[in-house]
């Protein structure tokens, strides 16, 4: 069945790893049986997250074949691209968040320029390719694949945005995590957002790499200001919007004519 459907048993394996786990975290938090410190939580919130990584790599040793695990091992350790698309995928996060920021406040003032931190940088992605970047190896990598032999390049960049928003909606729910006091619709178009971003970036370079990279510096930028303001007026709905349909238009415009192998 699996590799009968292969969509359908990504999606179903990933959410049951994210949804289980959460849904017992917000249970024995909730009624206090534990706190959010607990080993026990934190296992859970570790298979949680590592969901989309964990059925990637079940899919890459145990349901593909070998030339297809090769291919995705291979677009896994592609780093040899033009040092262009390294600064647009550590970059372009930045210059969403600076966008989003003069649009929402008129100013950059919630954003951290101090040289101490921005010291730290090196690190802070490092560490941030392990807590989220490595969902690309799901997201963009597994999940893409298989979705691009079903759908245009347009609609697998829409529902796997989609896709990526409902994942993460348990987290909204966990008062200790960053997410829950967050707009979950204007997270929502934030991942169709950096969905468009991140398919235009894979499918210039194949290097599902990059998009480990980028999505590390989308969660980096925690570090120096909200990614996306709190101050969640029209104006931010607008300008993700705008962004959605320059991403797509990007996608668009490369029309490509081949796809990955399968």
């Amino acid at each position: 069945m699996i590799k009968e459907n292969k969509i359908q048993s990504f999606l179903i394996i990933t959410f049951a790893l994210m949804y289980i786990p959460s849904i017992i975290t917000i249970i024995l938090l909730n009624n206090e049986v534990l706190t959010f410190s607990n080993p026990l939580i934190q296992i859970l919130q570790i298979i949680a997250g590592g969901s989309p990584t964990i059925t990637a790599f079940y899919f890459i040793f145990y349901i593909y074949d070998e030339n297809k695990k090769k291919d995705i091992l291979s677009r896994l350790l592609l780093f040899k691209v033009s040092p262009i698309w390294w600064g647009y995928a550590i970059v372009l996060p930045f210059i969403v968040m600076i966008i989003l920021h003069l649009l929402s406040y008129q100013n950059l003032s919630h954003i951290s320029f101090e040289s101490s931190v921005w010291m730290n940088f090196p690190l802070i992605l490092l560490s941030s390719i392990f807590a989220g970047g490595l969902e690309e190896i799901g997201w963009r990598g597994v999940l893409f694949d298989e979705m691009q032999d079903r759908f245009s390049i347009i609609k697998t960049t829409l529902i796997t945005g989609i896709i990526w928003a409902l994942w993460h909606l348990p987290l909204f729910f966990i008062n200790q995590l960053a997410f829950s006091d967050k707009n979950f619709f204007v997270y929502l178009l934030s991942t169709i957002m950096f969905s468009g971003f991140l398919v235009f970036l894979i499918l210039k370079t194949r290097s599902i790499l990059l998009t480990i990279i980028m999505h590390a510096a989308m969660n980096s930028t925690s570090y120096f200001g909200e990614l996306i303001p709190v101050n969640q007026g029209i104006i931010i709905y607008i300008g993700l919007i705008v962004m959605i349909l320059i991403s797509f238009f990007m996608i668009y415009k490369l029309k490509p004519k081949t796809r990955f192998k399968k």
